[in-house]
């Protein structure tokens, strides 16, 4: 328990200030990428059981198989970057922070 009116208190409280700010900032203008899950998780689902059933035959094109693995494992990345909720373009893809110093920096 840190003391009451302490320098510590007071750093700790500011940061959680800050956070709070930028959880505010992310959710306010963040969005997901609706189409993109839907899309990872097809690829992830479709493929995922065409490799499954494709490596379980006998035969010399059960190997397209672990190709059908690269595409179910794309599926999940893309699951994974489209449900996140962050800045977006009109298109759906994040949009990354500009270079130099920032607030975020300063926080970290």
């Amino acid at each position: 328990m840190l003391a009451e009116g302490s320098s510590a208190q007071e750093k700790l409280l500011e940061h959680i200030n800050w956070q709070i700010d930028q959880l505010r900032r992310t959710e306010g203008k963040g969005r997901r990428d609706v189409a993109g899950s839907v899309l990872g998780f097809t690829l992830a689902v479709g493929f995922g059981y065409l490799a499954y059933w494709l490596l379980s035959q006998d035969g010399w094109w059960r190997w397209f198989g672990v190709v059908s693995m690269v595409i179910a494992i794309t599926g999940l990345y893309g699951i994974a970057e489209s449900v996140g909720v962050a800045e977006r373009d009109h298109k759906g893809r994040r949009i990354k922070a500009s270079g130099g110093s920032s607030e975020e920096d300063d926080h970290k």
